[in-house]
């Protein structure tokens, strides 16, 4: 009856990000923390909450308990074998503790103060030499049993500079959009510098000797050839072959993205784009990180969109879905969620049909891990353009005007505002944009 109860540690939660949290739990009363988890009300999805008013909206826990008798986690006579699977599972469990987006615990205990230790990393801030600022960063850690001033320990990057981005772009060896692969490779991709950040282009075997000429030219990209997506381009078709063809296509290169990260390290951030999308690479990472708090620890930072069907078949027949449109980025915790997702299960099993941007976020993003679009006002695809009065710019797209009467995706297009055909207008636009559609670049 000493102990803390489990929903006094899960409420703590809201103090770093409301939202679903893939929670491990490291205790050494397993079968009475599994009666708590039990207890507490369930909610769609197969989640549970927090029987506080207010905080229900807020929280959403999927759980897995540290290990029981039962499990073979504890034995009463230990051999030598046992105590050596025992040292191999508790290394595991601080790794868990040490890794994870949010830590709340207790770091008065041995346990916890390694933990606390793994997750603080050198502060990369010039300002500590001469006195300022902290020496080292510490990932989101509520702390519990302490009565210091200082009980929620958050202190993000202090520069955008500090953070490491992959970046991902989804092209073809195709002439035109070959061309697109080389426009971006010759701009903002060299501005993606610093340790721990890089630029790959994703490309099928259409002219992959030139494709690979192209990437000689640009030591500071990396290609790769991903097999099976030379279809990628038939989605807009009207023949069910083609189109799914080009699906499987996108399915392929949204999984080469993560490839690397089932054994490789994760980045802050990993970003996948369209061909052609460009960016403005320091106004991304200042986004990113002032986007972060609101959205952590699963982030998809993108202009999100949200669909509004049209016709018999509207993509959805009556579906409204939040979307990602051009390109999104991830933070490192969905990252790691995605990749053990798609390391798990097939498009089949996870049930993702359809296209890489709208079903990927209904089928993958919401309905298999519970994450919604975060949007920014600095991502300007295709489908957004800016409304301008004497305030300066703001976002406009083209969901809210099919919303309101316009129908169909051509008719849309036509009467768009054509702002990007002001040259002297874009030099004061452009500039301000994290991730922008090549139409507006006309500086």
């Amino acid at each position: 009856e000493d102990q803390v109860s489990l929903v006094e540690y899960l409420v703590k939660f809201s103090e770093v990000q409301c939202g679903t949290h893939h929670t491990y739990v490291a205790t050494q009363h397993p079968f009475a923390v599994r009666e708590e988890v039990l207890s507490l009300p369930s909610i769609r999805g197969g989640r549970r909450t927090v029987p506080i008013k207010g905080k229900k909206r807020c929280l959403g826990f999927t759980f897995k308990v540290g290990p029981t008798p039962g499990d073979g986690g504890w034995v009463r006579n230990p051999t030598c074998r046992d105590r050596y699977d025992e040292t191999i599972a508790t290394v595991a469990e601080l790794m868990v503790l040490a890794r994870s987006s949010i830590l709340v615990g207790d770091l008065s205990t041995s346990e916890g103060r390694l933990a606390r230790f793994f997750r603080s990393t050198p502060a990369r801030s010039t300002s500590v030499i001469n006195g300022g600022g902290r020496p080292t960063d510490t990932k989101a850690t509520v702390v519990m049993g302490d009565d210091s001033l200082s009980r929620h320990v958050y202190r993000p990057p202090e520069s955008p500079d500090g953070l490491t981005v992959h970046f991902y772009v989804k092209t073809s060896g195709s002439r035109v959009y070959l061309d697109r692969a080389r426009r971006s490779a010759d701009t903002w991709t060299r501005d993606v510098a610093g340790p721990g950040s890089s630029v790959t282009f994703l490309f099928d075997n259409h002219q992959a000797d030139e494709v690979d000429r192209m990437a000689e030219e640009h030591p500071w990209i990396a290609v790769r050839h991903v097999e099976g997506t030379d279809l990628q381009g038939n989605y807009k078709g009207h023949r069910r072959p083609d189109v799914d063809a080009a699906h499987a296509a996108q399915h392929l290169k949204t999984r080469a993205v993560f490839d690397r990260y089932r054994t490789g390290p994760v980045p802050d951030w990993v970003c996948y784009l369209d061909d052609d999308m460009m960016v403005n690479v320091a106004v991304l990472r200042e986004d990113l990180l002032e986007l972060a708090p609101s959205c952590r620890p699963d982030c998809l930072v993108a202009d999100g969109q949200v669909w509004m069907p049209n016709g018999v078949n509207g993509k959805g027949s009556g579906m409204i879905q939040p979307y990602t449109v051009g390109g999104y980025c991830m933070s490192d915790s969905l990252v790691r969620r995605v990749t053990d997702l798609f390391a798990s299960k097939t498009d089949a099993e996870i049930g993702w049909v359809g296209t890489d941007d709208l079903h990927f976020n209904r089928f993958v993003m919401q309905e298999a891990l519970g994450v919604t679009v975060t949007n920014s006002e600095r991502w300007y695809s295709e489908y957004a353009y800016p409304d301008v009065d004497e305030h300066g710019f703001h976002k406009h797209t083209m969901h809210q005007d099919r919303a309101n009467g316009a129908v169909g995706v051509q008719g849309w297009m036509r009467r768009k505002p054509t702002w990007e055909k002001d040259g002297e207008l874009m030099t004061k636009f452009v500039p301000s944009l994290a991730v922008y559609h090549m139409g507006y670049d006309k500086t």
